[in-house]
């Protein structure tokens, strides 16, 4: 995970920015359209 700030984070795979957001118990909502089809260390999201 890295903290891109103003609240947005990047992750290289769906898996970690789940665990990531659920660690504090918060929803994840993907960045510009990503989500399962977004390639390999692309993964922009907040955790809201």
């Amino acid at each position: 995970m890295t903290r891109l700030g103003d609240g947005v984070f990047k992750s290289p795979t769906v898996q970690d920015a789940e665990a990531y957001c659920r660690s504090f118990g918060a929803p994840m909502r993907f960045l510009d359209g990503a989500g399962a089809g977004a390639p390999t260390g692309e993964l922009s999201y907040r955790c809201d």
